[in-house]
């Protein structure tokens, strides 16, 4: 059953601790924070809504709830523009992203629903804040699935293009400087060795920023079900996590270059989410 917690955790203490506990919608999922890291939205799947929560210091309260689909819509993940003032939520099985508003502690939903393809998961928004981008799973394997990039400088914002990517993407993540998307497949990686569409082994694809779009540059494996990738805050490496060889796999950037590190760190269980810090 979905729970409605959110915890806090003070990283900087040693050991690390959870400093705080707070109800939220029910199934908090995706989670983004404010550049100036004076609030967070969080997007309650379960309930179909997008809490905004208040950061002072180590303290987090909650601030206003908004309603943002039926929740049987599935409200995935949001993310913040850098201006602090736009948001985009990720409306899985509803087939949009939906358009946000933040007034200080308070929130407003467009009246417009933005068009992506597949089921929106994971939603991003590049540094400069011009592109929101998305990657959607159809209706299964073998299809092809897409990414949806969607001009936020336009008035009203709108999709501009749709990038096709390979089967069952997981989440992406857009590189600090903005040049770079990375993206996990999990492709056949989950099925069964019995089932025709088996695969080995999930993808890695590269795409770089082409002016208010991005093109593919390298598509790169990694092992079975990368569920969770990252770039680190400089930009050089990119972290993929895959669920169950409990691993976390290191690629090195170089320009548009991406090559596998061979590097592998064990984690205690089954890497699914993953971010890094962007300092």
């Amino acid at each position: 059953a979905p729970a409605n917690k959110i915890r806090v955790i003070d990283l900087r203490a040693n050991p690390p601790a959870v400093v705080q506990e707070i109800e939220s919608g029910r199934q908090p999922s995706g989670m983004s924070i404010s550049r100036d890291g004076k609030f967070a939205l969080v997007a309650n799947r379960a309930d179909g809504t997008v809490s905004l929560l208040g950061i002072d210091g180590k303290t987090v309260s909650q601030k206003f709830t908004l309603e943002v689909c039926k929740p049987e819509q599935n409200v995935a993940d949001v993310a913040i523009a850098p201006d602090g003032r736009t948001a985009l939520a990720s409306v899985c099985d509803g087939g949009y992203l939906a358009l946000l508003h933040v007034r200080g502690d308070k929130l407003t939903l467009d009246s417009r629903k933005i068009s992506a393809c597949g089921k929106p998961y994971r939603v991003a928004i590049t540094p400069d804040g011009a592109l929101g981008v998305t990657a959607g799973s159809g209706q299964g394997l073998p299809d092809t699935d897409a990414i949806t990039v969607v001009d936020l400088m336009q008035d009203p914002p709108r999709t501009t293009d749709y990038i096709p990517i390979g089967a069952g993407p997981e989440s992406l993540e857009v590189s600090p400087d903005g040049k770079l998307i990375a993206a996990v497949l999990i492709g056949g990686s989950n099925l069964p060795k019995d089932k025709p569409f088996h695969e080995v082994e999930g993808k890695l694809v590269i795409l770089a920023r082409r002016g208010m779009t991005f093109e593919i540059t390298q598509i790169l494996t990694t092992g079975a079900i990368p569920e969770g990738v990252a770039f680190s805050p400089d930009g050089r490496h990119i972290v993929v996590g895959c669920h169950p060889s409990q691993k976390l796999l290191i690629y090195d950037v170089e320009g548009e270059t991406v090559r596998d590190s061979k590097q592998r760190i064990d984690v205690p269980g089954m890497p699914s989410s993953l971010r890094i810090a962007n300092q």
